[in-house]
């Protein structure tokens, strides 16, 4: 054993240094605080261990595609209008004075067909 003040070694039985006079302190059970930092350590890289296989077979599940895998489309969406469709049918509204002209239109055809 060796003085935690001076350095020197000192006997185990003694209650000072014999050089500095500082009080020896020895620990009754020093193989304590090592199992319990060793079984910390354990704890903590069986953790990880067990974290990273996890995380390791999700990213690798991830990366199989297979039909049963790839999105499928919904039968409510299959009759939905495309985009093309949509810009078909964003036409504007005629005004009133169009739409008079259009029914004089249609009148006149009308006339000549019936004559």
């Amino acid at each position: 054993m060796f003085c935690g003040n001076c350095g020197k070694p000192v006997n185990e039985g003694k209650t000072f240094c014999a050089n500095c006079g500082s009080k020896l302190e020895f620990d009754k059970k020093p193989g304590i605080r090592n199992i319990v930092l060793a079984l910390f350590l354990i704890i903590i890289a069986g953790g990880g261990f067990f974290f990273w296989k996890i995380m390791s077979n999700q990213k690798s599940d991830a990366l199989i595609v297979t039909p049963s895998t790839l999105p499928q489309p919904d039968s409510h969406l299959s009759n939905a209008p495309t985009p093309a469709q949509i810009e078909d049918t964003n036409t504007t509204v005629p005004t009133p004075a169009q739409i008079e002209e259009q029914i004089r239109k249609i009148q006149k055809l009308q006339a000549v067909g019936a004559q």
